[in-house]
């Protein structure tokens, strides 16, 4: 689902009464989509997350510039391919939605690269900021899951094919599922 869909993905659905993000295995991707998807719960122009970098051009806030939605219950699945991006999504949903976080800690990825192409076709990767929660500290190390349930790692892909169980998957249904009921419509 991309950032600009989650609104009528959730709009579409009425009797929608909680959602479960799967960020396993996600290495990242494209940073204001993260933001926008996780911006759907604050108002429009709040801050999701900062860039710090050492020169004051590369620091930046990124913030909420859509609507903001009905309120649901929201269960993220992470695990150690968890990266970057998807991290920023995990960590906002989790601090500002209490949203819990499924799984196994994620890769601990908190900066931003860029790419820099040198003379004679060599490039270089160079981190040019990190990452912080608005007015926090500088993020470091892996997001730490709040219930802590291990699996191989091709446990996911095996249960698609019918020959075994997504045992974090499950964990979340049930977990979402309680946090619907608890819930009052």
């Amino acid at each position: 689902v991309t950032a600009a869909a989650v609104p009528s993905a959730i709009a579409a659905r009425p009797d929608l009464r909680g959602v479960i993000l799967d960020l396993r295995g996600c290495a990242g991707g494209n940073l204001q989509a993260a933001v926008e998807i996780a911006a759907v719960r604050l108002t429009v122009g709040a801050a999701v997350i900062e860039q710090v970098g050492r020169e004051p051009a590369r620091s930046r806030a990124w913030s909420a510039t859509v609507a903001r939605l009905p309120d649901v219950p929201v269960v993220v699945l992470i695990d150690g391919a968890t990266a970057s991006s998807a991290e920023v999504l995990a960590h906002a949903l989790h601090r500002v939605r209490r949203a819990p976080l499924v799984g196994t800690p994620s890769l601990g990825k908190w900066s931003v690269q860029q790419l820099f192409l040198l003379p004679r076709g060599d490039a270089m990767l160079l981190t040019v900021a990190h990452l912080r929660p608005p007015g926090g500290t500088v993020l470091a190390g892996p997001l730490q899951p709040d219930v802590v349930v291990a699996q191989e790692l091709d446990a996911t892909w095996r249960s698609w094919a019918g020959a075994g169980s997504d045992v974090q998957l499950a964990r979340a249904i049930e977990l979402a599922t309680a946090l619907a009921i608890a819930k009052p419509r």
